[in-house]
């Protein structure tokens, strides 16, 4: 989709790299990563004051998790499997939340 993507093997390295660098414009993370899973390293990105979009992605389709993920500040939430076209609306619309970006 024409974006830059950093990759992070779990939630205390999407924690490192999101403090290290000012230049993420999204995050999409799992909730159920090791570490720090999602619903931890969403509460700490809020509570440390970035604003940045975030997208979770889970297995699990509960209401309750999506419930969840709004209560700490998540901008947008989606269920896997997702398909390329599903996950680009997604992104686009919490974009959009936090930037005035719209979609094509």
């Amino acid at each position: 989709l024409g974006a830059e993507v950093i990759e992070a093997e779990n939630g205390a390295v999407s924690r490192d790299i999101l403090e290290s660098r000012g230049d993420i414009d999204l995050v999409i993370t799992d909730l159920q990563m090791p570490l720090l899973d999602g619903y931890a390293f969403i509460e700490w990105a809020r509570g440390s004051g970035r604003r940045v979009p975030i997208v979770a992605l889970t297995a699990h389709t509960s209401g309750q998790d999506a419930e969840r993920c709004a209560a700490i500040g998540c901008d947008e939430y989606a269920s896997k499997p997702i398909s390329r076209n599903k996950l680009a609306h997604v992104c686009l619309r919490a974009l959009g939340r936090c930037c005035g970006v719209r979609a094509a």
